[in-house]
């Protein structure tokens, strides 16, 4: 029996903006039947470093089957990444299960806290270790057993070890979105995919509690791959899973920045109450930036004797932290500032202040040609948009722009992507974003698939985590609501290709007070254009046909009022929530916003002044 990842999923109603329209939509709940790994398979791939050792070299320190795995099918990769290799170091001590007879006996710390960002190889970085220390403890318990009794069996002690996988959880892994931990229950699939009966449970909202339940008490639960909301929920409403999870001897805290920025600190301190205590728990701690609630969260969590792991490259502004030795335990250094960002340095920044209100769309557009002229069919944007309302609005404005030869290359898919959405419409879109192709004829198996442009449209639900290969540019449609939420963001790109963000004349403030540790370039709306101009002038590229504000203008009349009402609603609770961070004051930002929906048409009057 080869691992599986079964869930179900409940959909959630859809925001649609369209011509003419604004429409809301539900659809009955569904229920899935076959392994998410089918339907939702992410890359892992990241680059590694050029002196960090292959993966043969943990021959002897895991299991032959979890290191098959690796180096063959399904993953066949050769050379670790430096988190990776950071890690790995410390096997096989470090998936050792507690032995309460022998505490002092572990050699090796084992909590870690490990800043790494997104991209880089982390997931099987905490994934190896957990599977390792999930064998090894239901063997060591197996062994227990049989001993007490008197016997020797080796067909006792499988036995014993299966009948210890049903009722005792293994790892506990949280991560902040669904997206994301679908993303790792895939991959836990695949490291286990040569362990027999090895299974993945996934417990997240948007999927029916009643089928999580139920497969929870009928199957084994090696990993267990949660959002805290959920999680917390099945907690303190099932005593099945409450008293099963007591036994939980080891908690994975991914993305655990993210975890704080979204609100989940007093779930993440009730679910911890609810596993084994400190003294025989193990803590991973994996986060992109290290701000003081990531220490603070990290004094409360981990042994003070845990290992500080820093697989993030230093910046020339901030200094790389270091490990200081006090006694025998390695704790990291105090950092000066009270939220220091590591972010991809060496990704190109660019941000591009508008001139006007009118330059938004006709700039939007010229960075998408720009990318297409430079990448042609291989082409891959993501496009943050601040609000939900405002993601489903620029998806409707895109569509028909990219229908009518707006941009270099015709045929650009457009995907839509925010939390309204179903879970299902939320994974659908992720794996036509992630494929890169277009199939023909409805049919992936017997239709002929065709390369193509794409442009993701999200809102935030695709910062956090979630990998999308070869994607050749992130572009920011105003200002993030967090300098951690602009570091997601950037992260989302390839290295070797570049980040830009689009500014409205009242946000260029938050730039000069929120984002100045960063090594983002000025690209004024002309030298925009310029190079438009000539990339578009090269023979092996396709030219632009009419001037791009000629399109946006056009198109202006064909735009739903109520869509463009409740677009700058969203844009006015946004700003007005940043309105500290921008140095504006709320009236300004009132009047720009209503001047913004002016732009298309639509007069706001007292709707946002009373809004407001």
């Amino acid at each position: 029996m080869t691992s599986r990842l079964t869930t179900s999923t409940l959909s959630r109603p859809t925001c649609r903006v369209g011509l003419r329209r604004l429409r809301w939509t539900s659809t009955l709940a569904q229920k899935r039947s076959e392994p998410l790994a089918s339907v939702y398979s992410p890359s892992v791939a990241a680059e590694p470093a050029s002196d960090t050792p292959t993966f043969d070299s943990l021959k002897g320190k895991i299991s032959n089957e979890t290191l098959r795995a690796l180096t063959s099918k399904p993953f066949n990769l050769n050379q670790m990444t430096l988190v990776q290799s950071f890690v790995t170091e410390l096997l096989p001590g470090l998936s050792d299960p507690y032995n309460a007879s022998t505490p002092g006996n572990h050699n090796i710390p084992r909590d870690l806290l490990v800043r790494a960002r997104t991209g880089t190889g982390k997931t099987l970085a905490f994934l190896i270790p957990a599977v390792e220390n999930r064998l090894k403890t239901a063997q060591q318990h197996a062994q227990e057993v049989v001993g007490s009794s008197g016997l020797s069996s080796s067909g006792l002690v499988t036995r014993a070890a299966s009948a210890f996988r049903r009722t005792s959880p293994g790892p506990l892994i949280l991560s902040p979105t669904r997206e994301l931990a679908i993303q790792i229950a895939n991959v836990a699939l695949k490291l286990t995919e040569h362990h027999p009966n090895f299974q993945v449970r996934l417990l997240v909202g948007g999927a029916s509690k009643t089928a999580q339940l139920s497969q929870w008490k009928s199957n084994s639960r090696d990993i267990v791959v949660a959002t805290p909301g959920r999680m917390r929920d099945l907690l303190e409403n099932s005593s099945h899973v409450r008293e099963s999870m007591k036994n939980c001897n080891f908690l994975i805290l991914d993305e655990a920045d993210t975890l704080l920025d979204m609100g989940f600190r007093d779930d993440i301190d009730a679910i911890s109450k609810f596993l084994a205590p400190p003294r025989t728990r193990q803590t991973f701690l994996f986060s992109a930036t290290l701000s003081r609630r990531i220490r603070q969260i990290s004094t409360s969590l981990l042994s003070p004797s845990h290992r500080f792991l820093d697989a993030s490259p230093p910046t020339s502004d901030s200094p790389a932290l270091v490990d200081a030795i006090k006694g025998n335990a390695r704790v990291p250094w105090a950092v000066d500032s009270d939220d220091e960002l590591t972010t991809h340095t060496h990704v190109p920044q660019y941000y591009t202040p508008l001139p006007s209100i009118d330059a938004q769309v006709p700039t939007l557009l010229r960075l998408i040609a720009h990318d297409q002229l430079a990448h042609g069919l291989d082409s891959k944007i993501i496009l943050f948009c601040p609000t939900t309302h405002s993601t489903a609005f620029f998806s409707t404005v895109l569509r028909e722009l990219t229908s009518d030869g707006s941009l270099p290359i015709n045929n650009t898919r457009v995907i839509e992507m925010h939390s309204k959405l179903t879970q299902s419409g939320r994974q659908r879109a992720s794996n036509e974003f992630r494929s890169g192709v277009l199939h023909r004829h409805g049919n992936k198996r017997s239709g002929r698939a065709n390369k193509i442009p794409s442009i993701l449209v999200t809102s935030d639900v695709s910062a956090r985590g979630v990998d999308y290969p070869n994607v050749t540019r992130v572009i920011q449609l105003g200002v993030p609501s967090s300098e951690a939420l602009y570091v997601h963001r950037v992260g989302r790109t390839e290295p070797r290709h570049r980040a830009d963000l689009l500014l409205l004349p009242w946000e260029t403030g938050y730039l000069r007070q929120q984002l100045t540790q960063f090594p983002i370039k000025e690209l004024s709306v002309d030298a925009l254009q310029s190079q438009v101009a000539a990339l578009a002038a090269n023979p092996a590229t396709e030219k632009l046909s009419d001037p791009l504000s000629s399109r946006f203008v056009s198109l202006r009349p064909l735009l739903d009022t109520e869509a463009i009402r409740q677009t700058a609603s969203s844009f006015l609770g946004h700003y007005l929530s940043l309105s500290g961070q921008l140095g504006v004051p709320h009236g300004k930002i009132l009047d720009s916003v209503a001047a913004w929906s002016n732009m298309f048409g639509v007069e706001m009057g007292m709707s946002i002044c009373l809004l407001a």
